[in-house]
């Protein structure tokens, strides 16, 4: 499951890359969701850190 939220969250990055602006808001928020996900699988959430930097910028 764990690898499924993942693949899943990359291909959500992807997309947001992609998105215009609106559809960018849905895209994170698809994201955050995951996110939790994840923390809550594993109890600790390692995060990409050098992607989200660059979603960031």
């Amino acid at each position: 499951m764990t690898n499924e939220l993942r693949k899943e969250r990359n291909n959500l990055l992807n997309q947001y890359l992609k998105a215009g602006v609106k559809e960018r808001i849905s895209i994170l928020v698809k994201i955050m969701d995951i996110d939790e996900k994840l923390e809550d699988s594993s109890g600790t959430y390692k995060s990409n850190n050098i992607k989200d930097e660059k979603i960031a910028r």
